[in-house]
């Protein structure tokens, strides 16, 4: 990527703030799914195989693994499920509304979890039937200047459900019953009130962190919140303002760290920070990319932070660069450049390895060092990475994007 990254791309603002569209049902799609030959013990970064389920045109942004079967939100309004042994597509659901429509899941127990057009639904991930639907107030399908959206984290037996508009709430399971219902906790004494959830969420421990918008009202700009609600009961635990509206929220070992989304609307800040974990005290802000907002993943006690290589004046991106982070100190412990290289983001750790999508290969590195362990070419741009057990999803851009199994 070059030029000037002054805000995110409109994919991934979709994927950020999580456009959704409203659910009905449809029968199978058909695969499109290809398995090369393989050996009894594929090497890691052996592809597995290869599926196009999506329509001409739609992208993959949002992907989730339960059991057997590959659960796939797209652009398009549909979701999409696909055997995780060969890719092959045994069920589809599309959404009425089919502009921008980008599908919030969550799975556990054998169901996936979406939201869409005013509704919470359950799916059966092995066959994509509606097990329930429940009404969710305040969807507009959108795009910026303000999208009122929802996000959905199962933590603890509860689907979690943030909207937007301020509102959240737990639901069981199994019926979609409320267990409870609250607005956001707020910043804390003196504080303005809360004027909304920004779209970062993430779970531990039994506890909900999400990111909120605070608004004083008139000129001031936008500011941002963290509020940890127990999730069995939505009682707040804690909460404490930030120097960004989060669009990433990470919840570490004895960290919570976030780094803002881009948004045409309002100030939401460009700093990256950390707070701690049981109390919400600020421990470290950064900026790593004046031109453009960074992106962050984590695990254990680091935080992983992508953010364009800069040149000139005037400044454009001419690459990417990733650096390793102490959580509690912000310290870097190492940083590896990848000039000429385009990454939208597409950083995860998981399962003590870091992974790094980039314009034609996947790459993945050590957490200690940032030293290459193996890489897969000709994937195309890679726009996800879904790490699992044994097998990396990764979604490349199309038109219609491809999902990729491989080996771990």
């Amino acid at each position: 990527m070059t030029g000037p990254r002054k805000i995110l791309s409109r994919r991934r603002a979709l994927a950020s703030f999580g456009v959704v569209a409203g659910l009905t049902g449809t029968g199978c799609g058909s695969s499109g799914a290809t398995a090369p030959g393989g050996t009894a013990r594929p090497q890691p970064g052996s592809l597995l195989w290869r599926s196009r389920p999506l329509v001409d045109g739609e992208s993959v942004l949002g992907l989730v693994q339960a059991g057997g079967i590959i659960c796939v939100g797209g652009t398009a309004g549909s979701i999409y499920g696909l055997t995780a042994a060969s890719g092959a597509t045994v069920w589809r659901r599309t959404f009425r509304d089919d502009a921008a429509g980008y599908l919030p899941l969550a799975a556990a127990g054998g169901r996936v979890f979406a939201v869409g057009s005013g509704r919470v639904a359950a799916l059966s991930a092995a066959t994509g039937q509606q097990l329930w639907s429940v009404p969710a107030s305040g969807v507009e399908p959108g795009f910026p200047p303000r999208i009122t959206t929802y996000f959905v984290v199962y933590a603890k037996g509860v689907v979690c459900v943030l909207g937007a508009d301020g509102n959240v709430a737990g639901l069981d399971p199994r019926t979609g019953r409320r267990i409870w219902h609250r607005r956001p906790a707020g910043c804390g004494p003196g504080c303005p009130a809360p004027a909304g959830f920004g779209t970062g969420a993430a779970a531990g421990n039994g506890v909900l962190y999400v990111a909120e918008v605070i608004s004083s009202g008139g000129a001031t700009p936008v500011k941002g919140g963290v509020a940890a609600l127990d999730v069995r009961t939505g009682r707040p635990l804690w909460a404490a303002p930030a120097p960004s509206v989060a669009a990433t929220l990470l919840a570490l070992d004895s960290v919570i760290a976030g780094t803002p989304a881009a948004s045409p609307s309002y100030d939401a800040g460009q700093l990256t920070f950390a707070l701690d974990k049981a109390t919400g005290r600020p421990l470290w802000q950064a900026d790593f990319d004046p031109s453009g907002y960074s992106s962050i993943t984590g695990e254990g006690d680091r935080v992983y932070a992508q953010a364009g290589l800069l040149s000139g004046p005037p400044l454009t991106t001419s690459g990417n660069a990733i650096r390793a982070l102490a959580a509690r100190s912000g310290r870097t412990l190492w940083r590896r450049a990848f000039p000429g290289q385009s990454n939208g983001g597409t950083t995860v750790a998981a399962g003590g390895l870091l992974y790094a999508g980039f314009q034609d290969v996947l790459r993945v590195l050590s957490p200690a060092t940032g030293a290459g362990i193996w890489r897969r070419t000709t994937l195309g741009a890679v726009a996800s990475i879904t790490p699992g057990p044994q097998v990396i999803y990764v979604s490349a851009s199309g038109p219609p994007d491809t999902i990729y199994a491989i080996q771990q």
